[in-house]
């Protein structure tokens, strides 16, 4: 649900997104263009990890791959490719495995620290698994053989999916593990946990701002990302309020000729542009 708490921090981070639009000097001459670099300054808001390379931290990935693919409840494709495992609680042979994933409407972000990642998860999970909770969930980490460091020094290094029953029991077992397994910082527009983790909702199956992605898109797109999804009605909503303004239009738009006092007032502008569509297209049902 959007709180009030969640509200303040996806100001600030429109703001912080302001800002770096205004730092890259830009002209920006699409809502595509300007949502794919909204996108890419979401996702690269990342821990420091400077001390630690890439060799090191596929080593802590296997020994968390062993650790978990060891647990017999949970079930996974194995280790294709240099992105992402994923595991499921249910067998992926289930007939009912594309509904399953739907009921995992609600992410939790873990920007844990590598060298604690096998602990927190094996706990995090024979913790779930104690506690009989009849409801789905699946969760991902960086592959062992990823490539590329700065991707690994993301804060979404592991992402849980999980049933919106299961909030309150995931965010009190979460804040339970010592401070120390995590870096501080949360992925952009996510409600904050505790420092190091934020949550996040999946888009709906159907929503009337997937029509508009669509067709600017030119794809057929059936369910997108968090992350992609705030970078479009972020994008769409800076265009409408410049337009309004008379200080840009789709086809010119440079944050490079705004002062920081303008975009500071752009920030409510745009809160109430969004928020409603938040609730509208987002699964929020959260009691």
């Amino acid at each position: 649900m959007l709180t009030g708490e969640f509200l303040r921090t996806i100001r600030q981070d429109i703001f912080n997104v302001l800002l770096e639009l205004k730092k890259r000097r830009k002209v920006y001459t699409s809502i595509y263009e300007l949502a794919a670099d909204i996108y890419e300054i979401y996702h690269t808001s990342h821990s420091s990890n400077a001390d630690q390379d890439l060799l090191f931290l596929r080593r802590m990935l296997t020994l968390t791959y062993n650790e978990i693919n060891a647990i017999p409840q949970f079930f996974t494709d194995g280790i294709d490719e240099a992105d992402w495992v994923q595991f499921h609680s249910w067998n992926l042979d289930n007939p009912d495995h594309d509904r399953l994933c739907d009921l995992c409407s609600v992410r939790f972000y873990l920007n844990l620290k590598y060298e604690y990642m096998r602990v927190a998860l094996k706990g995090l999970l024979i913790r779930f698994l104690r506690a009989r909770l009849d409801k789905p969930i699946m969760f991902k980490f960086y592959s062992p053989n990823i490539n590329d460091l700065a991707k690994a020094n993301m804060a979404d290094k592991v992402v849980f999916y999980v049933h919106p029953d299961l909030v309150d029991f995931f965010s009190d077992a979460i804040k339970k593990f010592s401070e120390d397994y995590f870096y501080p910082m949360k992925p952009m527009f996510t409600k904050e946990v505790r420092p190091g983790v934020g949550i996040a909702f999946e888009t709906k199956k159907s929503f009337a701002f997937l029509d508009f992605v669509s067709r600017i898109t030119q794809g057929d797109i059936d369910r997108f990302s968090y992350g992609t999804y705030m970078a479009f009605i972020l994008s769409r909503a800076f265009v409408l309020l410049l337009a309004k303004d008379g200080t840009g239009n789709v086809k010119n738009i440079c944050f490079s000729n705004f002062d920081e006092n303008y975009l500071n007032k752009l920030v409510p502008r745009t809160m109430s542009l969004i928020s409603k569509r938040m609730r509208e297209d987002l699964e929020m049902d959260l009691e």
